[in-house]
Order: structure tokens, then C-alpha cells, then sequence
């Protein structure tokens, strides 16, 4: 083999298949963050070898890291899982492109590899209804101090940073020492320096112990993870077996007095509104623990046209029915087939009957706590309470940082998310599900409360870390049933992130559009 065939073979085998390790290995199951610090050096190997397989080799490693990290699509569709994936390797794939640009100037990429990554992944999260899964800073939220930036730039902050160690890497481990070019920037490297080192500082400061703590008294939630098996759910001869499962779970919270239990979405099979014995089981058990219960259901609404909702609804033992949260961001070829109208053959290859409509607005809900009780100069009897109030987020809507902010900007104390993971089976979705769910909490400085229906449900403090998680004696968290309690305190902290959105992507989007000017223009 000649040099020029061990370099191709490098460019579009080797590196590319180093590359899609090291991003794999760094999200659940696997959980090796610190391999995201290198899934993107072999790439740049590659693209740094010059010529066009360098750039092949980009998307080759951007599909085999895809294939090897939503596998579990595979349980719904074969064919939507590859055909995901190579539109997904698209993404590296102009990446690489506009990187393979600056290294054959001779300029560095310490800065300009991040902005350029950052831009792909938020196009990516809002393109073709988005798809803002396995972010790359999404791999660090095993090493808490580096993802609290998030507060301030939404999770795509912590992308900037992993990209900016792996750029610094290539430029002055690899090409610089091994490859022996020397150091391209000097600024740019001690820039990185700082930045990195900043970013683990200040996080390590917000996790110091009593910070964000308020005085008040906590509410008390209780959520509740039935276990079903996902072929079991709408099967009329399990209807029993599900009645029973949430009547003695939801029984057994009697001695943990919460003030809300939350069951997971569409956790009854049928339309809480219209079908009696379902809602009779709902009130009668909130009756039986004395507290009002949230859960998932689908819904109705009769007119000139029948719509149907994914929706959420808060059940009271007293005042009944509470109110409801239709789901605003419907899941494309799951809750709805788009353009349907135009390529009706699509609707073959879906197991959707009719279409979700998607809700209107933010639903928030509010209960009153009662938090203290004390008599007045006459000997009356006083008490003071406070509105708890909360949203709900359905299935993967808590992976959509800009929905997620709409609704805390309604003063919430914290957020539900309701969701079913059982489509994927036994493997990493429901864990990388609540890692992205773990930065919305960060970016907002609220809580998480994740009630789902096989697992993973658990409670994310305003820190990114679980506090409490549903699991069985032998520590199992999916495909188990249970329950969990847990005391919550509101921090009711405005972060930049929460007051300007998504303000970090915007910059980064101008310096792109700098960066591409600049390395385009033509030589003198």
C-alpha cells in the first residue's frame, strides 16, 4: 500500500471510525464524558491530511457516530433510524467542509472550530421541526463544574467548551508537537486556557454547598413510575393490569403525604375525559393519598373538525378537574405525519391512525401551600399560603431549550416532564433523555421532575445533579415499577439564560458569518 492509499485509509476508516468511538463512549450508557474532549481530534486528523476524503471522512464519522448512539430508533423504525442518520452526518459533514478551509490557510481553529459547531448543532436543534439530541455538551453532564455555564449560554456554552479542548488538542498536541508546525496562535491557546479554566472555577463555585438554598417551606411531590410494557399499554386485556398497578402504587404513597402525585404520559389507555372508569380511578385514588394527581392522557375536542391532544391533566380530590396542557411540539412520523396532504403514501409507512393537533399555549398550573399557621392579636387563627406553580413539558418537548424557558418564564417553582421511553427498550435513550433534561434545569436554575413510564424518572435539582430517582432493591431504574417522594424548595433564580435565551448562539452565528468571510476572501 502506497502513501497515498494509507492516507485515504485513514481519512475514511480509521480516523472516522475513532472519531464516532470516542462520541459514542461519551454519552449513556457508557458515560465516559471525557471522551467528548476527543471524538472530534481523529475528524480533524483527517481533514488536516488535506484533499476531499479528509472531508468524506467527516461525514462517514458523523453517520457511524449517529448509528452508534440512537440505536435504540431501531426499536420503532429501521428505516427512519438510518435515514436519520445519514442526514445527521450531514451536519459534520459541512463542518468538516468549513474547517478543511481554515487549516488549509494556516489559520488556527481554537476559536473558530466551536462557533462552527455551535452553529450546526442549534441549526440542528430548530431544522425540519429540530433534533437537538446527544449535544455535544450534553456528554458533560457527568462533570457538573464544567456545565453550569449553561445558566448563562444555554447548553450550547458547555458545546463550545468540549469543541474548544478538542481544537486545541489537534492544534497543539497533534499538529503542533507531533506533527512538529509548532503553535499557530499563541493567543488562541492561552485563550482556551482561560476559558476552560473558568468554566470549571466559576461551576465549582455554584456547587459549593447552601448556595441557591431559600427559606421556605418545601412541597412535598411524588412520582410515580408503573413499569408497563410498551406492547401492554393500549391492549384492552391489560386494562385491569394497568388499573391495578397505579391503584396500589399510587395507595402506597398514603403515608408519605404529598401534596401532588404525577404519573407518567398517556398512562391510561383512553381519554380521561370521556371514559368514566378511568377518571373514577384517578379521583377516587386522589381522594384515597388526599392529594391532587397529574398525569398524562389523550384528549379530545369535538367541533367541525375532531382534534386530538397529547395532554397533561391535574386531577383535585375537592375541585376535580384543574386544567390541562396540550402538548405544543408534536414528534414528526409519531404524533403526526408531515405533509401528509402532499405524499399520502408517508401515512403507510407510520402506525398513526389520525393525527395529534398540537396545543396553543404554555399551560401553567398552580396549587396553594399552605406555609404557616399562627394566631392573630385577637386570638383568630391565621394562615398564610402561596401558590405553587408549575408546567409540564410532554415526551421529548424538555430537550427543546428555548420551550423549556417559556414556560419558567411564567415564575414557575419547577418543571414536570411527563414522558414514555418504553418505545426504545432496555438501552441508553432514557438516561441520554435525562441528560438533556438535566441542562434545562441548569439553564433555568429549577427543578426537573421527571415522572416517565418504564424509567428513567427521577428528580434534577437547579444544579443539573438527580436527587432522587425511582428504583427497584436491586438498584434497577427502567423497566421496574415504584415510587419516589421527594421535599422540594423553589429557587426562583433569574440566570441570563432564562432572561435572554439563546443570546450565546446568536453571537456565535455572527462570528461564523466573520469567519466565512474571512477565509473565503480571496488571497492577495
Amino acid at each position: 500500500m502506497n502513501n497515498s492509499a494509507r492516507r485515504h485509509f485513514l481519512q475514511l476508516a480509521v480516523l472516522p471510525v475513532a472519531s464516532a468511538a470516542c462520541f459514542i463512549l461519551s454519552f449513556p450508557n457508557f458515560n465516559l464524558g471525557f471522551c467528548g474532549w476527543f471524538f472530534l481530534v481523529p475528524l480533524l486528523i483527517g481533514v488536516g491530511l488535506g484533499g476531499p476524503w479528509g472531508i468524506l471522512g467527516a461525514y462517514i464519522a458523523g453517520v457511524l457516530s449517529w448509528l452508534g448512539t440512537i440505536y435504540w430508533l431501531t426499536n420503532v423504525s429501521v428505516a427512519g433510524y438510518i435515514g436519520l442518520c445519514i442526514y445527521l452526518g450531514l451536519y459534520w459533514w459541512i463542518f468538516g467542509f468549513v474547517i478543511a478551509r481554515f487549516i488549509e490557510r494556516g489559520k488556527s481553529i481554537i476559536f473558530w472550530a466551536p462557533v462552527f459547531w455551535v452553529v450546526a448543532e442549534f441549526v440542528r436543534g430548530k431544522l425540519i421541526t429540530g433534533f437537538p439530541w446527544a449535544l455535544a455538551g450534553a456528554s458533560q453532564i457527568v462533570y457538573p463544574q464544567l456545565c453550569q455555564i449553561a445558566a448563562t449560554t444555554g447548553v450550547w456554552g458547555v458545546s463550545f467548551v468540549v469543541v474548544l479542548l478538542n481544537a486545541f488538542i489537534y492544534e497543539n498536541l497533534y499538529a503542533g508537537v507531533v506533527r512538529k508546525e509548532g503553535m499557530k496562535s499563541l493567543k488562541m491557546t492561552l485563550l482556551a486556557m482561560s476559558v476552560v479554566a473558568y468554566v470549571y472555577f466559576s461551576g465549582t463555585q455554584e456547587l459549593k454547598p447552601g448556595k441557591g438554598t431559600v427559606e421556605q417551606m418545601p412541597f412535598r411531590i411524588s412520582i410515580v413510575q408503573p413499569g408497563i410494557e410498551q406492547d401492554q399499554k393500549w391492549d384492552k386485556r391489560c386494562r385491569d393490569l394497568i388499573f391495578g398497578r397505579f391503584r396500589y402504587l399510587t395507595n402506597e404513597l398514603k403515608k408519605e403525604k404529598p401534596q401532588l402525585v404525577i404519573w407518567p404520559e398517556s398512562c391510561v389507555p383512553g381519554e380521561l375525559r370521556y371514559d368514566r372508569d378511568i377518571y373514577d380511578l384517578v379521583h377516587n385514588l386522589c381522594r384515597a393519598v388526599d392529594a391532587p394527581i397529574l398525569l398524562g392522557s389523550q384528549d379530545i375536542e369535538f367541533g367541525d373538525e375532531k382534534k386530538f391532544y397529547n395532554a397533561a391533566v391535574l386531577i383535585h380530590p375537592k375541585f376535580k378537574y384543574l386544567g390541562q396542557y396540550n402538548k405544543l411540539h408534536l414528534v414528526p412520523f409519531g404524533e403526526y405525519v408531515p405533509l401528509r396532504d402532499h405524499l399520502p403514501f408517508l401515512r403507510k409507512l407510520t402506525p398513526i391512525e389520525a393525527d395529534f393537533a398540537p396545543g396553543n399555549d404554555s399551560t401553567t398550573f398552580g396549587l396553594p401551600q399552605q406555609t404557616m399557621r399562627f394566631k392573630g392579636d385577637k386570638g383568630e387563627l391565621i394562615s398564610h399560603t402561596r401558590m405553587v406553580r408549575f408546567g409540564v413539558v410532554i415526551c421529548f418537548e424538555d430537550i427543546f431549550p428555548d420551550l423549556v424557558r417559556k414556560f419558567t418564564q411564567h415564575d414557575v417553582d419547577f418543571i414536570v416532564n411527563l414522558t414514555n421511553d418504553a418505545w426504545f427498550g432496555r438501552t441508553g435513550a432514557p438516561f441520554q433523555h435525562a441528560a438533556l433534561a438535566a441542562f434545562r434545569a441548569i439553564e433555568n436554575r429549577t427543578f426537573m421532575v421527571r415522572s416517565t413510564n418504564t424509567g428513567y424518572s427521577c428528580v434534577i435539582d437547579p444544579y443539573g445533579r438527580v436527587v432522587a430517582d425511582v428504583r427497584d432493591a436491586k438498584g434497577e431504574t427502567i423497566f421496574t415499577s415504584g415510587h419516589v417522594t421527594f421535599d422540594l424548595k423553589a429557587v426562583n433564580k433569574l440566570t441570563i439564560y432564562k432572561r435572554y435565551g439563546d443570546i450565546f448562539a446568536g453571537i456565535c452565528f455572527v462570528f461564523a458569518a466573520i469567519g466565512l468571510l474571512l477565509v473565503w476572501k480571496k488571497k492577495e
